[in-house]
Parts: C-alpha cells; structure tokens; sequence
C-alpha cells in the first residue's frame, strides 16, 4: 500500500549545533537572541520546503510505479535501429526508498532540534518571561562557566598556619644566655616572669614570649622596662616589622641612655639600616655607638661595620 505524504511537526527553536554554541557562550545580549531566533527559523523554514518537495517527488515516483504495473507490455513489431547501450537509470522504487529515507533524515533533525532548543536552562528546561503585549520571549540561561564550576568544587580554604619562631643564629642564643645568668642572679621582682619569656626568646619564640614581655613593661619603675624594649625590638625586626624595631631602640636609647642595653640597641639600629640599604644613617648611628660607648664591644663590632660600608 502507498504511505502518506511526510509528516509535518512545529518547528523548534535551536538546532544542535546552535544550541550547543549558545549553551558554551553564558551569556548572550537582546539582540544576539533576536539574531539567533531569525537564523533558527530561516533554518527551519528551510528544512520544511525541502521535506515537502521530497515528498512531492516520493508521490510522482510512486504514480509513476504505478502506471507502468498497468501498462498492456504490447512490443512493437517493427524492430528499432541498435542504439548504444546506457546503464539502466535506478529502478523507482530504489528512487522512493532513497527518498523516504532523506524525509526520515530529515524529521530525526527537526525532531534533535525540539528537544535541545527547548532544553536551554541548566536545570533541563526552557525559561520563558512576559514580553508586550502578553507574547513571551525565551530567555537563553547562562550556563556556568569553568572556572565557576571548578571554585565550587574546591573545599573552603584552610585557615593560614601560624607564624613560625623567630629565625636565630648563635649570637642571639648567646645574648639570652647571657641575660639569664645576669638576671638569675639579681634579687629583682617579676624575675621569674622575665625568666620565662627568656626561655621562650632562646628557643626563637616570640610568639610566647611577647605577651609576657608587654605585662613585663606596664610597671613604670621596673628595672627590666629597658631590656624588655631591647627584645620587643628584635622581635618585631625579625617578623619583618622593621619601622617598629626602629622605634623602640630609639625609644630605649632616649630613656635608658645609662643602660647596659643601649649600646646594643644602637648596634642593631645601625643594622638594620644598612639592611635597609640607607648607608648614611646607618653610619650615623654606628659612629654615634663608637662615641658615647667606645669601650663596649658594640663599639668594636660597630667599628666593623663601618668598614664595611665604606668598601
């Protein structure tokens, strides 16, 4: 028996290749949409025409098929001229099998087109908003982009580790050796507390140490105020905060000129300019330690220094 004409379906709005494309893009603009849905349609449109032409020409190939069944087969008596052998053109019902197959090909495309133009959403379905006049429009969802995706899968940062001790070198562990014997032997208060925060300094631990060296310092007439100046300031040069440094060793040196730690304090400054690269203050402060304390041997390690900037 003879199948109907091709079927016909409601176009739809994306082909796939588009659909994938406007799916990568995330974002797209009024007039991108306005654009794309012209070219989905011509698209279409195009695709209709030719289902219908190849169905117009399945019709005639089958009526052709048709009206040969029904010829008589009647030959005609008088024998026609040899005339030069051609291949035999394709049989018509190989024609109509071709064809139905390009209609099919061609309904599988269109049916493709449906189901991904109306899928544009990441959650599977297609958003529709209000446009005038009551007529909707399909807004196009942004589909994530990579690096989104990738952030939400990563895990919350970890909280950052804690400060590492203090970098130090034998000549600090020295000092504080040195304090301890000095203040061990001295009948002073809050001696066991300082004590303390000199253990924690000669493992390299500011850390620990700088909260007991702040309570150290609140009394206005303790005998540790310049010695806990001198070690707040290393502190804070070794963690970096040199303007900090700075400011204490001046503050020792202006308040406890007489101390056995602001010949110390001035040897540091002096280094921690040089550090800095600020050559000329750093002389200052050298040749100021050389002067007011000449017979330390922060002086003779500040004469050293000296030299060495000048060459």
């Amino acid at each position: 028996m003879r199948k109907k004409g091709a079927v016909t379906r409601a176009p739809a709005v994306a082909g796939t290749a588009l659909a994938l494309a406007i799916a990568g893009a995330g974002c797209v603009t009024q007039g991108d949409l306005k654009n794309q849905a012209r070219a989905l349609e011509t698209t279409i449109d195009a695709q209709g025409r030719a289902i219908e032409n190849l169905s117009r020409e399945v019709e005639k190939l089958r009526a052709s098929v048709e009206g040969r069944g029904r010829g008589t087969g009647v030959s005609s008596a008088v024998e026609s001229p040899p005339v030069a052998q051609t291949p035999p053109p394709p049989a018509p019902d190989q024609q109509v099998n071709k064809l139905e197959r390009r209609i099919r090909e061609l309904e599988h495309t269109k049916s493709k087109s449906t189901e991904i133009g109306m899928t544009l959403s990441p959650e599977g379905m297609s958003t529709e908003t209000p446009g005038a006049g009551g007529a909707t429009t399909t807004t196009l969802a942004a589909a994530p982009e990579p690096q989104q995706l990738a952030a939400a899968a990563l895990p919350p940062p970890a909280p950052p580790p804690p400060p590492p001790p203090a970098a130090i070198d034998d000549a600090w562990r020295r000092e504080v050796a040195q304090e301890q014997a000095v203040v061990g032997a001295m009948a002073i208060p809050q001696r066991s507390e300082y004590l303390g925060a000199l253990d924690s300094l000669a493992h390299g631990d500011c850390a620990s140490a700088s909260p007991r060296l702040a309570t150290l310092s609140a009394g206005p007439n303790s005998p540790l105020s310049d010695n806990v100046l001198y070690w707040q300031a290393r502190c804070a040069a070794s963690r970096g905060d040199v303007k900090d440094a700075e400011s204490k060793l001046d503050e020792l040196v202006s308040r406890y000129p007489r101390s056995d730690k602001a010949p110390a304090a001035l040897l540091e400054r002096g280094k921690l300019l040089m550090r800095d690269g600020d050559s000329a203050d750093a002389r200052t402060t050298l040749s100021r330690l050389i002067k007011d304390y000449p017979s330390t041997t922060e002086a003779a390690q500040a004469r050293l220094k000296i030299v060495e900037i000048e060459h």
